[in-house]
């Protein structure tokens, strides 16, 4: 999962004598969406199980089309993990961050107005949080009048990435089984944007076995949701698992069964190692598990182009895929 943007707004509104004071901090982070605005031509097929599935490559002359519009997920930092707080030091406003996730992230700062403040904070600077610190960002000490918002986006992982020395062939079938790839790498129903453009879409039934592609860490989770369905305003409610690897990469898996982590966040976890049971929780059309590699390049995660061990390339739509 964003976890993506998460926004804050924190109004400040000019006092007695200038000074600072009243803001209000809306607790509630928006998790952003990049979303397009010409729609695609989208197939539907109904599984041997009567379960009906969407795709953006049709199965044959009988399939019912549909415009719909594209979607990315973009669950970097998950909720509430990566925590902005003000402070009032002596009439000064100390602005902070508190990383909660199991892995360093990277945080950029926003201000809608900043000519209406004084503060010492870089908002070009791209600030390194570590795993479980609360770091000073600076101050913002005075109010020019006017209204102006704060906010944040925020990327798992530190972005010493180094694209010249991966290969992307480290990773296997992340499931037990037989099952068939509905969306594949570059798909345009819901892979077009940055984070998803490598990933792919397999069918499965709720409660098959999803394990880890490769070796590394439980960084941030997401199983506390039963909700799910076939628009984009089920996206927040979507499960997911991210796994952190030596080489900073990620492996991350949407749309799990709520309650089915049989890994915690922090946990060191093996190739192949079950980490929870695929589900229909989120932006979904129909059961299955949404894979995706991905590494942080100073401003967000992005997807990146992998190979599954078991034939040695990407997956392509419509073949069926076996995890031994």
């Amino acid at each position: 999962m964003t976890a993506g943007s998460l926004l804050f707004p924190l109004r400040l509104v000019r006092g007695i004598r200038g000074r600072l004071r009243t803001f209000l901090i809306t607790l509630a982070a928006l998790l952003a969406s990049s979303v397009c605005l010409s729609g695609v031509r989208v197939y539907s097929y109904v599984d041997e199980n009567g379960t009906t599935h969407f795709t953006d490559i049709p199965v044959d002359e009988s399939e019912v089309a549909a415009d719909v519009m594209t979607e990315d997920f973009y669950d970097d930092c998950g909720e509430n993990e990566v925590q902005l707080a003000i402070r009032d030091e002596d009439g000064d406003y100390a602005v902070y961050i508190t990383n909660l996730i199991a892995s360093p992230v990277t945080v950029t700062l926003h201000a809608s107005h900043p000519e209406y403040v004084e503060s010492d904070i870089d908002f070009s600077k791209i600030y390194r949080i570590g795993e479980g610190k609360t770091e000073p960002l600076g101050y913002i000490s005075y109010s020019d009048g006017g209204v102006f918002e704060l906010s944040f986006t925020c990327s798992i992982g530190t972005p010493t990435f180094d694209m010249k020395e991966y290969s992307g062939n480290e990773f296997i079938i992340p499931f037990y089984g037989t099952f068939r790839v509905t969306q594949a790498p570059g798909g345009k129903l819901s892979h077009s944007g940055p984070a998803s453009r490598y990933a792919v879409d397999i069918s499965m039934p709720i409660g098959t076995p999803v394990r880890a592609s490769r070796r590394g860490r439980v960084v941030n989770m997401k199983m506390n949701s039963s909700t799910g369905g076939p628009s984009p305003s089920f996206r927040p409610f979507a499960n997911f698992i991210r796994i952190l690897h030596d080489d900073g990469t990620s492996s991350i898996y949407v749309h799990l069964k709520g309650g089915s982590a049989m890994v915690s966040k922090g946990q060191m976890v093996e190739t192949g190692q079950v980490i929870a049971l695929s589900g229909n929780t989120g932006y979904t059309t129909g059961p299955h598990l949404h894979f995706a590699v991905q590494h942080n390049n100073g401003v967000r995660n992005v997807g990146l182009p992998f190979k599954f061990a078991e034939i040695g390339r990407m997956p392509k739509w419509g073949e069926s895929l076996t995890g031994r």
